[in-house]
Formats: structure tokens, C-alpha cells, sequence
């Protein structure tokens, strides 16, 4: 029973805008205007034909979209617009010669005259039919040229991939195509650019790049026309500047601790506090993300690895601070390595090398004082003078342990200094990685 009031409702309501805008042509007509359009749509003018005189000939409609307002939304990427749509196509049957009638144009409703069946397909109610664009005045010349401008809201699908968020590019389509005509009858081309001057109001987090006509290269099998406009949307970074800004001043916190050193807790300390602040700030993230694609953003992948690192830190860290030297190891290459890196001017300066100089010199020179000592004179009881030579092998041995730590301290400095200069350029790497692919 509901449905049955529906239909009636619509069909009562349709009836009555069908009989307020039909033109009554047994009425006599004193207006120039009404004489005019006596001829013209009561003398066997069919609205239900296309209005071409050969019917092999198709029917070319032009279609131009001036954008007002538009609404994008994010977490179900869609564009909402509202615009005025443009259609101009030429009827060959409501023609005048205008010397006779002294006009030029005429304003008809576009329920009188035929009227390309022009629909998007945009809409994810499927079965959901705009009424918006139908029902108003069109223009009527008299070469025959029709141009009928009505307000249309749309609803456009959007697509993005995330993966240089938060510099990521939204593009929406809106698709138009012709409904009941084929390609043979309608031929219907779409102006190359959407007008945007008539926008007064802009979206907060997303600044209009474009909305062009897409070039398609569809085949001449398609049964139906269409015209595909393309809006590309960018996302403003006022905001998330503020946003990762925190997140980069705590990486290179994670890289600048690795200059103290490496046996002291405080870098343990620091290190530690960094990697809870990468999982929390990644966790901010993931937050902010719209969760619409499979794609993973380059950003939080950014803060992944540099977790990745911190935590390698740590454990190296560890790993050196506790490591103790082994007597009597043989020179092996890292080594080697290492006093050839200490020999250079910079190498002094990265390894600390002067501080390893100095405290062998020290060492060396109280071992030279302590050697002297191992000559001691001792008298008997006649009063002769004897000189007694003590073993050394205890301060020879003690020389090469204090050469071993050397050594060993220098060694470590120089695996410390290196896992620096890696995390270095794996930043730099990471870094140049982050950069927006072009669109």
C-alpha cells in the first residue's frame, strides 16, 4: 500500500509540472513571443526525436562545467560538487529567420524542446537518480542553438595512494555519459578545463591542483559516449609540518647521542628514551592515517627503520661498553684498520686518538720511573755498598697489558665511530627516499 501512495504521489507530481509547462497551442497567442512559439512547437515538432533532418547524422553536444563549491572527504574518499552544468547542442527543427519576428532568442523550458540524456554515473547509490539538473529555462537561438545551464550537485569517486603522505595527490573522477543515445547518435565533447572562479570557499586540508578533461583513449567499439573530468587535490602542509616536527628533532637526538661516550649511561639513558618516543610517535601516525589503501606511507616506514637503527645502537652500545680486552689476541684487520684511521689528522679528531696517546705516554713514563727503583742499594754490616738487581718480568708484564688496553680502547672507539658514520648515511638515504614522487 506505501508503495502504491509513492507512485501516485510521483506520478500526480509529475503530471502537474508536465501540464504548468506545456505550451497551449489552441490558445490564440498576441505576443510576438507566443506567435513565435506557436510555430515553432506546434507544427509537428516531436521532442521525443533527435532533431537532425538526416537521422544518420549524429547529434554533436558540448557539455562545460563552472565549478561553486566543493566538499572532499577523506576517510571515504569521495568529492561532493556543486556547479552549474552547461549543455549546447543545435536543433534543427526550431529555427526563424529573425527579420520576422524581430527576436533573437528565446527563453523555453527544457521540457518543450528534446534534451540530451546526459547523466553521471559517479554515484555510489546506484539507484539513485539526480533530479537536480532537470526543469529549467534553457536558451533557444535562432540558428537553433540550445544551451541549457542548470545548478548539479555530483559525487565523485577519489583515489590515493598514501604512500608520500602528507604530501599525497587525490585525484577524483566524475564520469558523464549520454543515456539512451549511442555513440552513432551523440556525439558529445566536454570543455578541456573545469572553471573554478566562481569557488569562494576552499576545502581547509586539501588545495585544488586542476580539473581537466581527461584525454581517454577508449575504442571505437564503445557503445555509449562519455566525457571523464579529473579533479587532483593536494593536502596542505601547514599543519602536518607542525605535526613532524617532533618526530625529526627526535631522530637526530637518536644520532647526536652517539657522540657521547659509549661507556657512559647517559647515551644508554638517551637511547632508551628514544625508542619509546619512535613507537609512540609511530603509533601518532598510524592514527592519521585514512586506512582507505594497502599502501604503507613512506613516512611511517621512515620511522620504522630509524626504530630499527636506534635499537641497533642500543645493542651495540651494550655490546662495546661490556667487551673486555683478551691477552695476547693476535692483530687482526679492524686493527689494522684502526691505528691507520688514528695515524690521519682526522682520525685523531673522530677516535679521540690524543687521549689514547696521552695516557699511554703517562703510562710508559711511571713505568720508566718505577724501572729505576728496581735498582736498590743495600748495605751489610761492613759498610760496603751492594747493588741488587730485582726481577722485572712483573713490569714488563705490565706494560703490555696497558698497550693491550690501548689497543682494545682504540679498536672499540673506532667500531663506535664507524656505526656513526652508518647511521649517518643511512639517514641521508632515508631521507632522500621520502621525497614525493612527481604526479
Amino acid at each position: 500500500m506505501f508503495r502504491v501512495i509513492v507512485y501516485l504521489t510521483a506520478f500526480l507530481t509529475i503530471f502537474k509540472i508536465h501540464c504548468a509547462v506545456a505550451f497551449n497551442c489552441d490558445a490564440e497567442q498576441s505576443s510576438i513571443e507566443g506567435r513565435l512559439q506557436k510555430q515553432l512547437f506546434c507544427t509537428d515538432y516531436d521532442k521525443s526525436q533527435r532533431p537532425v533532418e538526416h537521422h544518420e547524422t549524429a547529434t554533436n553536444v558540448s557539455i562545460s562545467i563552472y565549478m561553486k563549491n566543493y566538499a572532499l572527504y577523506e576517510y571515504d574518499p569521495s568529492l561532493h560538487i556543486s556547479n552549474w552544468l552547461s549543455v549546447s547542442w543545435k536543433d534543427e527543427f526550431l529555427t526563424w529567420d529573425r527579420a520576422d519576428y524581430g527576436i533573437d532568442m528565446l527563453n523555453v523550458d527544457e521540457s518543450e524542446i528534446w534534451r540530451p540524456m546526459i547523466t553521471s554515473y559517479s554515484k555510489k547509490q546506484l539507484n539513485t537518480i539526480d533530479r537536480s539538473c532537470n526543469d529549467h529555462k534553457c536558451e533557444l537561438k535562432h540558428t537553433g542553438e540550445v544551451s541549457c545551464i542548470s545548478p548539479c550537485t555530483y559525487e565523485a569517486h577519489c583515489t590515493s595512494t598514501n604512500i608520500d603522505w602528507p604530501f599525497d595527490v587525490m585525484d577524483c573522477r566524475l564520469y558523464f555519459s549520454s543515456w539512451l543515445q549511442y555513440k552513432t547518435e551523440l556525439n558529445m565533447t566536454g570543455a578541456s578545463n573545469v572553471s573554478t572562479s566562481y569557488v569562494t570557499q576552499h576545502h581547509y586540508s586539501w588545495k585544488l591542483l586542476s580539473a581537466e578533461k581527461e584525454n581517454s583513449n577508449h575504442s571505437d567499439d564503445d557503445t555509449y559516449p562519455s566525457v571523464v573530468y579529473v579533479f587532483k587535490f593536494e593536502r596542505h602542509m601547514g599543519l602536518y609540518t607542525a605535526i613532524l616536527t617532533p618526530g625529526f628533532l627526535l631522530v637526530v637526538l637518536s644520532w647526536l647521542v652517539l657522540w657521547l661516550d659509549y661507556s657512559s649511561y647517559e647515551r644508554l639513558y638517551i637511547l632508551y628514551a628514544t625508542c619509546i618516543g619512535h613507537f609512540t610517535f609511530m603509533e601518532f601516525l598510524f592514527w592519521h592515517q585514512s586506512h582507505q589503501t594497502e599502501d604503507v606511507p613512506k613516512m611511517l616506514l621512515f620511522y620504522r627503520d630509524s626504530l630499527f637503527i636506534n635499537v641497533f645502537t642500543v645493542i651495540l652500545t651494550i655490546i662495546l661498553k661490556y667487551t673486555n680486552p683478551k691477552p695476547h689476541s693476535p692483530e687482526r684487520l679492524i686493527d689494522r684498520w684502526a691505528f691507520r684511521v688514528a695515524s690521519t689528522s682526522l682520525g685523531r679528531v673522530l677516535l679521540l686518538r690524543g687521549h689514547f696517546i696521552g695516557s699511554k705516554r703517562t703510562l710508559l713514563r711511571e713505568e720508566n720511573e718505577e724501572g729505576k727503583e728496581h735498582y736498590n742499594h743495600a748495605g751489610n754490616g761492613n759498610g760496603d755498598t751492594i747493588n741488587l738487581v730485582i726481577d722485572r718480568t712483573n713490569g714488563n708484564g705490565s706494560v703490555d697489558a696497558e698497550t693491550e688496553k690501548y689497543q682494545h680502547d682504540l679498536k672499540i672507539m673506532f667500531i663506535d665511530r664507524s656505526m656513526l658514520l652508518c647511521c649517518f648515511v643511512s639517514y641521508v638515504i632515508m631521507i632522500i627516499n621520502l621525497y614525493p614522487n612527481k604526479h
